[in-house]
């Protein structure tokens, strides 16, 4: 993943929450899911952004993300925690 570690060798010393995606396909089938949030980093996962033969729901594109989350020992954020991390008035 050498753009993802020139990516966040740029963000280096900044406090600002990133994200990875993949936009026209599956960021768990890449394997950048894994790399972001064993590196720190948030994933953003939906439908929106996904593209492959196979029609999951919003619902089961999550679940992927939050079951690598769960195999690398990375807690998943509540409602509150998400949007307190991305500064969302609430």
């Amino acid at each position: 993943m050498k753009a993802l570690d020139a990516y966040l060798e740029m963000m280096d010393g900044s406090t600002l929450a990133w994200a990875a995606s993949v936009l026209g396909g599956s960021v768990a089938d890449t394997g950048l899911a894994r790399a972001a949030v064993e590196r720190g980093g948030h994933v953003r996962v939906g439908l929106e952004d996904y593209c492959g033969e196979d029609q999951p729901t919003n619902a089961d594109l999550v679940t992927e993300v939050v079951e690598i989350s769960r195999a690398v020992g990375r807690p998943v954020a509540t409602l509150e925690q998400a949007a307190r991390i991305l500064g969302l008035p609430r």
